[in-house]
């Protein structure tokens, strides 16, 4: 019995319409069959549209692509076709496309899932948004394994930031502590040996590095460790952010400090062996 004849009963018709997906039934010219009401809905198909080819209804950008996914792609329903629809009131929808051959249907029927994906692209834009934003500021992100290996990822600001490009940490060609200032090296190596024997699950620090063109810098460094189910650390994972002016501040206000109090003491002694006190 063919899908068609299927379609036929009044039973089946009714599922099928009452499915919260669009289902679109394809013959194998990929001109339009059948679909049901929510597909409908989606895509403002009538019943003028029977017979007609389907890509056809898409605007032209769209629909080259789709044909390419018709004609090309995989009909198991791994493969999917994403792509944007404005609807009558002009609002904008993310709708996504699977599909699968019916090789039981007489005319090699093509059966096509469409679902909203709308709410999952507007999250993902958010998040792209929010991403570029971070990527964009003033905080650079590193993933590592250890401190003897390359770095796993580095964000693409830090080449705007310490002048350093990305694939220089990626290749190994420079090591993390290869910028970090000698003086500090070891102090930071032996705080991480202890946060991780303490079994933190994050730790800051403080030290200085040197960007591409020698100047110092003073930075926070904020780390997250992520280890497996077996407590194994896996990798670290975290941020560096430039402080060096607020460094710079509080270095100078101390030494402000420090020398009013010398200053205090030479007084006081100066008054303790002046003969007129």
């Amino acid at each position: 019995m063919t899908l068609k004849a299927d379609l036929n009963t009044e039973l089946l018709q009714d599922i099928l319409h009452t499915l919260p997906t669009g289902i679109i039934i394809l013959k194998s010219d990929f001109s339009l069959h059948w679909w049901n009401t929510k597909a409908a809905a989606m895509l403002g198909i009538n019943p003028g549209h029977s017979g007609e080819i389907f890509p056809e209804i898409f605007p032209p950008e769209t629909k080259t692509n789709l044909l390419f996914w018709l004609t090309t792609e995989s009909t198991n329903g791994e493969s999917a076709f994403d792509f944007t629809w404005h609807g009558q009131n002009g609002r904008k929808r993310f709708y996504r496309l699977k599909k699968h051959r019916l090789p039981q249907s007489r005319e090699d029927q093509i059966l096509l899932y469409l679902t909203d994906i709308s709410a999952l692209k507007h999250a993902e834009e958010k998040l792209e948004a929010e991403r570029q934003l971070f990527m964009g500021g003033p905080a650079v992100v590193f993933k590592w394994k250890s401190a003897l290996e390359p770095v796993l990822y580095v964000s693409p600001n830090v080449e705007s930031i310490y002048g350093y490009k990305p694939e220089e940490f990626l290749s190994g060609k420079i090591m993390y502590y290869d910028i970090v200032h000698p003086d500090d090296v070891t102090p930071i190596l032996e705080e991480t040996r202890q946060y991780v024997q303490e079994k933190r699950l994050f730790f800051e620090q403080e030290y200085r590095l040197f960007t591409k063109d020698g100047r110092v810098r003073w930075v926070h460094d904020f780390t997250i460790i992520r280890r497996d189910a077996t407590s194994k650390i896996d990798y670290y994972y975290g941020y560096i952010i430039d402080v060096t002016d607020r460094v710079l501040s509080e270095q100078k206000v101390k030494f402000l400090a420090d020398i009013r109090y010398l200053i205090a003491e030479i007084s006081s002694e100066i008054i303790k062996t002046d003969p007129a006190h």
